[in-house]
């Protein structure tokens, strides 16, 4: 009898879908220029939650400062 060991299933777009416990304190928050993707006004800090460098993709936290107000702007 053979041990087998069982293979990691792998999704039809070839990515990991395995989910992952993110823990908050971990995670320290970033400000200014953000991994050269995203540029911060001064007092904005973000935590980066996941990042896709090929799409330039940011899943994050905000934190803004007490009586901020969000410049004019377009998506």
């Amino acid at each position: 009898m053979t041990a087998k060991t069982a293979s990691k299933p792998v999704a039809a777009d070839g990515c990991d879908h395995t989910f992952k416990a993110i823990y908050d304190h971990e995670i320290p928050w970033e400000n200014d220029d953000v991994r050269g993707v995203l540029k911060l006004p001064p007092g904005v800090q973000v935590k980066i939650l996941n990042y896709d460098p090929v799409m330039k993709r940011l899943d994050m936290k905000q934190r803004f400062p007490a009586g901020y107000v969000e410049p004019a702007h377009t998506h």
